[in-house]
């Protein structure tokens, strides 16, 4: 067996594979972002073998969870359904023993919200609204906790707007409306005062 890497240069590995597969989805070749997140995915577990803590955790979360993405892409929804229980199982024990690792919280989020993603391709909107708003509440978590993270009110934007979509399905109308000015009302303090943008999330979150 080989000797392992060094664990920075075995990450920064991931991370150009990382972006191997992003360049091939940029130019639509599914199939090779997939080999290219597969590798990734082989590349962190192989340093999580020798590795310790959440960090690694944490990271081949994040690759897998791009890999499971890439796979709901082709329809391929078994595979991506188990990758994305055990990405939640593993994610949901990290957060247990971090529950202040705000990384871990997003990880966790992302994760449930890929698993609202199969659930709603798969035609169980049950499942994929529960799934949803998991995902929010973790992300709402996350926005209270660090008020000035805006990436967290985007992300809890596009969870009530998921949610809304799922809703709107389901002909639960008046519960998707709320949902959109739920998620209007999120977007807002990111608009800046003096764009026209900003008439128009006041006028839809009254």
């Amino acid at each position: 067996a080989r000797a392992p890497l060094d664990a920075d240069i075995e990450f920064n590995i991931e991370c150009a594979l990382s972006r191997l597969g992003d360049l091939a989805l940029d130019r639509k070749d599914v199939a090779a972002a997939e080999r290219y997140f597969r590798e990734a995915v082989a590349q962190c577990q192989r340093r999580s073998a020798h590795t310790t803590g959440a960090r690694v955790a944490i990271d081949l979360g994040i690759v897998e969870e791009r890999l499971s993405q890439i796979l709901l892409l082709q329809g391929k929804h078994a595979e991506a359904g188990e990758l994305i229980a055990r990405n939640i199982e593993s994610k949901e024990r990290v957060a247990r023993l971090d529950p202040e690792n705000m990384s871990a919280n997003r990880a966790l989020s992302i994760a449930w919200e890929r698993d609202g993603d199969l659930r709603r391709d798969q035609g169980d909107l049950p499942g994929a609204l529960s799934s949803y708003t998991r995902a929010r509440e973790l992300t709402v978590e996350r926005a209270e906790r660090e008020p000035a993270n805006h990436e967290a009110r985007h992300e809890a934007a596009i969870c009530c707007q998921l949610i809304g979509d799922v809703e709107r399905r389901r002909g639960v109308v008046a519960t998707a409306r709320a949902e959109f000015v739920r998620a209007a009302e999120y977007l807002e303090p990111l608009v800046a005062m003096d764009s026209p943008d900003i008439a128009v999330l006041r006028t839809y979150a009254t």
